[in-house]
């Protein structure tokens, strides 16, 4: 059950599943799994496996992101300062690439729709909630 939601994670964003042609009715491919068992009984082994090679490709990420960012801001400060007839096209900001998330909030959700693929998910096993 582990494995299904992150699976579906690979899905871009956007896609949708067609359910009724005739009728046009479609839904987005959305997976919940609840993974339940007493304590000790190897949850966490199991998601850390499965997420493991998520985060290392979160952690990389984040490093090209900063450096992106860092260049970015080193970019626009050069941008304003030139004068204005001799700009040229303003730098763009660059997004953050999201591969695993252990965040459910509206401003994590609106970071997933501007990724190529929606972020697997994944709460703390402090929280209260399951996956």
């Amino acid at each position: 059950m582990t494995l299904l939601p992150v699976a579906a994670s690979l899905l871009r964003v956007g896609t949708e599943l067609e359910i009724d042609a005739g009728m046009g009715f479609s839904v987005p491919p959305i997976v919940f799994t609840g993974l339940v068992a007493p304590s000790g009984s190897k949850k966490s082994p199991i998601q850390r496996q499965i997420l493991g090679p998520l985060s290392l490709l979160q952690a990389e990420a984040d490093q090209e992101y900063e450096y992106a960012a860092s260049e970015y801001e080193v970019d626009l400060r050069d941008w304003e300062q030139t004068r204005v007839e001799d700009r040229g096209i303003r730098p763009r900001k660059p997004m953050p690439r999201e591969y695993h998330t252990s965040d459910a909030t509206r401003e994590a959700i609106v970071l997933s729709e501007h990724a190529s693929r929606t972020p697997a998910f994944s709460p703390s096993s402090q929280s209260g909630a399951f996956w």
